[in-house]
């Protein structure tokens, strides 16, 4: 490395959609020269990509800016990109008046222009740049790309944006409306990361199940059977799939699949009708019988979802329905997410909503019965040989458990970070499991 090359620090906060883009902000720079820094204070440059989901995600976001803004070198150039720069633009100059650059959603690809203006100013002028525009773009392969997962899985993203207009939810305004990426170049990025030696390709976009904006899930179903093909690859997770958009021959045909992960992630919210009507959700008819048709297909599927309490109308009564429903249809993991209304969605001005302690208080109470319920699935795996892909010396995960989110693997004896091999569950431990 010589003296001079610059460097620079990320930070990425939120979803694993955000990472990628992350990822992709360092690939770009890598390409020209840079090199990334573990630690931000060493930095030139330091990118912290945010998340502007809920209330509690922009608290975090504001909160390391804040950090960073006390911490970096004085002649380090501070950079804001993501959802809460898409959402806030110049507003973020005022909040934070160390940020030298703000950046939107789909910016990020801009970052090589962004810190050439700011360092091409000269030490002594003082130079602001917002970048935020539309948000419509999709990186595809020809964007290089620095992963930062660990060598056992990689994310791929399929696509990008949403065009379900929930009435609570504020994505289609901070990432767009929904877009997908070609086949052919997924599998390019898919072939290229199997032959990194990634064993686990995790899907993701904010409906998988929607990618070719194909409502019948067929699209999904031909990506998965081509790479399935790619010899090297060892697992295939989907992440982030909506009810309405999974069909009982997307089901089958994961099922004829073994490398795809008999893992669902299908966010339900609530399971009350009045509920999600309001929130501009299928009725949860629906998502009950393709739960049932889950089971029947793919006996022993791990099912993850999401809830959220506090909706404008949840009485106790529908509260208590949802805690009923959860008890009785015993998903294997879950989020659970009191709510908070978000500025511009329809959601925002609806009357009836229960206070913020009171949400709070269900969350924790639901979170509470689901814990007890995560805690028994993990104890029906003792005793069994299960395939488990080591994330490092000594954790893995099996294809029911997905990175960050649910319970992992702890491993009794070291293991080789990447390898995949049958082993034996000895006990479980809350949520995680021994071998």
């Amino acid at each position: 490395m010589t003296g001079d090359m610059k460097k620079a620090h990320f930070v990425s906060l939120g979803c694993a959609k955000n990472l990628v883009d992350s990822e992709s902000a360092a690939g770009l720079l890598g390409s020209e020269g840079w090199a990334v820094s573990a630690f931000p204070e060493d930095a030139n440059a330091v990118i912290i990509n945010t998340c502007a989901f809920t209330r509690a995600a922009r608290e975090e976001s504001n909160n390391e800016i804040k950090i960073l803004s006390k911490k970096i070198s004085p002649s380090a150039k501070l950079i804001v990109c993501g959802c809460l720069g898409q959402r806030d633009k110049k507003k973020l100059f005022d909040r934070f008046p160390r940020i030298d650059a703000v950046a939107g959603s789909s910016d990020y690809r801009h970052i090589s222009g962004i810190l050439r203006k700011l360092f091409s100013s000269g030490a002594k002028e003082s130079k602001r740049l917002l970048c935020v525009g539309k948000a419509d773009f999709i990186a595809d392969f020809s964007i290089p790309r620095l992963i930062s997962t660990p060598t056992s899985y990689a994310y791929v993203k399929i696509a990008e944006g949403c065009s379900n207009h929930c009435s609570y939810c504020a994505i289609p305004a901070l990432r767009g409306e929904f877009r997908s990426r070609s086949e052919k170049d997924i599998l390019r990025e898919a072939a290229a990361l199997a032959e990194m030696g990634i064993k686990e390709l995790v899907l993701i976009a904010n409906d998988s199940a929607f990618y070719g904006k194909d409502p019948t899930g067929r699209a999904l179903g031909r990506l998965l059977e081509k790479l399935h093909r790619i010899q090297k690859v060892r697992r295939i997770r989907i992440l982030y799939m909506h009810p309405a958009h999974i069909r009982e021959d997307l089901i089958k045909k994961i099922a004829s699949l073994p490398k795809v992960a008999r893992y669902f992630d299908i966010p339900v919210q609530h399971t009350d009708d009045h509920i999600l009507t309001g929130m501009r959700r299928p009725p949860f008819g629906g998502t009950e019988a393709l739960i049932n048709i889950i089971r029947r297909h793919i006996p022993g599927a791990a099912l993850r979802t999401t809830f959220i309490t506090g909706f404008p109308g949840e009485s106790e009564k529908r509260f208590n329905k949802l805690t009923q429903d959860v008890k009785r249809l015993r998903f294997s993991w879950a989020g659970v997410f009191a709510y908070s209304p978000e500025k511009g969605t329809p959601a925002e001005k609806m009357s009836g909503r229960p206070s913020g302690a009171e949400a709070l208080g269900r969350a924790k109470k639901l979170m509470k019965i689901q814990q007890k319920i995560s805690f028994e699935f993990s104890r029906g795996f003792v005793g069994k040989r299960l395939d488990v892909i080591a994330d490092g010396p000594f954790r893995g995960r099996t294809e029911f458990q997905s990175s960050g989110v649910d319970g992992e693997v702890i491993f009794m004896k070291k293991q080789r970070p990447g390898g995949m091999k049958k082993m034996l569950i000895r006990a479980s431990k809350g949520y995680d499991l021994i071998a």
